[in-house]
């Protein structure tokens, strides 16, 4: 499994348990009616106020998340990222419920300060919720071997493999950043990136999905990869090409 399938598996699942997480607060929220919108609001109106507050919720929460991406990786910043969290969605509830309902009791600098309290902690029952109820992660071998051959690659030449090509005692590496000079075995290489492309010639791997169409001259198959390179391939190695689609079989 690449290394974009895993990422495109996990956002399909986070998205699927978001999109249950929203429903379920949305449905307790409007039941439980709390911060006097039972009073104030039939169920249906109820029903879609929650469902709007608990959407810019979550989408905070990713936000924040993501800020938090470009900061180091510290308790600090996690902790002014939880208190963040809590004091912009506190005072937007404090804000929307002063607009829609006039002479709401609780719009008061005392209110709005156990609002955000409130807020904190419901914020942090949801992580260690979250955080028990999350399966362990299961070590990933083949992810881990990819990820060892790319820390191979200066950073500013990481990217999307396209080919590896080989050279004396070195492999050239070709990704969509760039191309290195790598001290490596294609074998090597080839058992690292199992599953990402194939080896179709004694000196060449290609990447699957950085090849653009197939050609033939002579009587011999070439590859053109998404750098303009015509990768030969040896005739031992037609029958790969044949089990992933790419030559008749």
């Amino acid at each position: 499994m690449t290394a974009h399938s895993r990422a495109l598996q996990v956002a399909l699942r986070e998205s699927r348990s978001v999109g249950f997480l929203w429903l379920g607060l949305t449905v307790l929220a409007t039941l439980a009616g709390p911060f006097g919108t039972m009073d104030a609001l039939a169920p249906g109106p109820r029903a879609g106020y929650w469902g709007g507050v608990i959407a810019c919720a979550i989408g905070l929460h990713f936000a924040i998340r993501h800020m938090q991406h470009y900061l180091p990786a510290h308790r600090a910043s996690a902790l002014a990222g939880s208190v963040a969290y809590a004091v912009i969605l506190a005072a937007g509830i404090f804000g929307v419920n002063v607009w829609l309902f006039p002479g709401w009791q609780g719009g008061d600098i005392a209110s709005l300060l156990w609002l955000i309290m409130i807020v904190l902690v419901v914020a942090a029952a949801v992580h260690v919720g979250m955080t028990r109820l999350r399966p362990p992660q299961v070590p990933d071998a083949q992810a881990d071997a990819h990820d060892a051959f790319m820390a191979r690659v200066p950073l500013s030449k990481r990217g999307p493999l396209i080919r590896l090509e080989a050279q004396d005692h070195y492999l050239l590496v070709v990704t969509q950043n760039g191309s290195e000079l790598v001290l490596m075995r294609m074998a090597d290489a080839e058992a690292a990136l199992q599953g990402a492309g194939l080896r179709v010639h004694r000196s060449h791997w290609v990447a699957l999905a950085a090849i653009t169409r197939v050609e033939r001259h002579q009587g011999r198959i070439g590859l053109v990869m998404q750098d303009g390179a015509i990768v030969p391939v040896s005739r031992s190695n037609l029958p790969r090409l044949r089990a992933v689609g790419l030559l008749p079989a």
